[in-house]
């Protein structure tokens, strides 16, 4: 039986980094979200997305859910690190006011992921 080794990683000493801010806001009419956070790409370089998931429990029962995609400017030796902002519809009901979980991912060049979960509130509901 032959083994072959995996190609090394295209960025072995890379740092990926996508993170939101603990506070978002929702819209009552729209049953919408909208996180924020920063990004940084350390060593990867390449076209560059973040990926959004929330989820907030209504009720003992119920949960309500969403994702979105947010584009960022491409990694370059120039542009590896910066903000975003996503607004995220919901899938199933809306987004209310209270705690929820967030998770954002960023993905460069398809291959390069970073991903981070952690509870986010939500406030406003202008």
């Amino acid at each position: 039986m032959a083994v072959r080794r995996a190609p090394p990683h295209p960025y072995p000493c890379s740092r990926f980094v996508a993170r939101y801010r603990r506070v978002g806001t929702f819209d009552a009419q729209s049953g919408t979200a909208t996180i924020s956070g920063t990004y940084d790409c350390g060593d990867a370089r390449g076209f560059a997305f973040i990926e959004v998931n929330l989820s907030q429990r209504v009720g003992r029962v119920s949960t309500v859910t969403g994702s979105a995609f947010t584009e960022i400017p491409e990694c370059t030796d120039d542009t590896s690190s910066g903000t975003w902002t996503a607004t995220i519809p919901a899938s199933n009901g809306a987004f209310r006011g209270g705690q929820a979980t967030a998770s954002a991912r960023l993905v460069v060049d398809t291959t390069a992921v970073a991903e981070t979960t952690e509870p986010v509130r939500l406030s406003g509901g202008a």
